[in-house]
């Protein structure tokens, strides 16, 4: 009787290990489809390792995932999108990748830009066709820039001024000024309603 009992006993202990463990485990994520749909979504890698925005929600703030807009200024058109990813509590990793804006002249149609202007401000202000990734972490972090040196690409496939989508893709590689270090961004994509 008795090893009937430290039997069961031992089942439900492995069993409850196994729960307890699956709710800690971070589900693995994928990328969104690439679509043209204005499914309001991005999504890249950076360094190889997938990075999609959740936006933060917690009892004092909530912010959004994602925001896009287009705009003019003196006849030209602009487009911006900001993306934000707030770690999860149970992350191990020493850096959580935090905000990624992209600010670019928006082309007549469908087509290429590059991103190569010096972005030297971690702040609310860079130039067009830059890009800057501010990455907050426990231990480390950084705000990470194009420039001159480290560029990419931004495909627009598509602009539709009437239904107010926005879609395409990116890739680049950005520098943290102060330590020197740099991502490598690929894969990128975006499908934004920019109402």
């Amino acid at each position: 009787m008795k090893k009937a009992i430290l039997l069961v006993g031992l089942v439900i202990q492995m069993t409850m290990t196994s729960c307890i463990k699956n709710l800690f485990k971070e589900k693995e994520e994928s990328l969104p489809a690439v679509t043209q749909i204005g499914a309001n979504t991005l999504g890249c890698k950076i360094n190889g390792k997938v990075w999609v925005p959740n936006g933060t929600h917690d009892l004092f703030v909530s912010i959004h995932a994602l925001s896009a807009y287009t705009y003019q200024s003196q006849g030209i058109k602009y487009f911006s999108i900001s993306a934000r990813r707030d770690p999860s509590l149970f992350n191990k990793e020493e850096d959580s990748y935090d905000d990624m804006s992209l600010d670019v002249t928006l082309p007549p149609s469908t087509g290429e830009i590059i991103i190569n202007k010096d972005c030297n401000s971690c702040g609310l202000y860079c130039p067009y066709n830059s890009l800057r990734f501010k990455i907050k972490g426990l231990f480390q972090g950084g705000c990470y820039m194009t420039s001159s040196i480290h560029t990419g690409k931004v495909r627009f496939t598509r602009i539709d001024t009437t239904n107010k989508i926005v879609s395409g893709t990116f890739e680049f590689s950005a520098i943290d000024k102060s330590s020197g270090k740099t991502i490598t961004v690929t894969d990128g994509r975006f499908d934004v309603n920019t109402r």
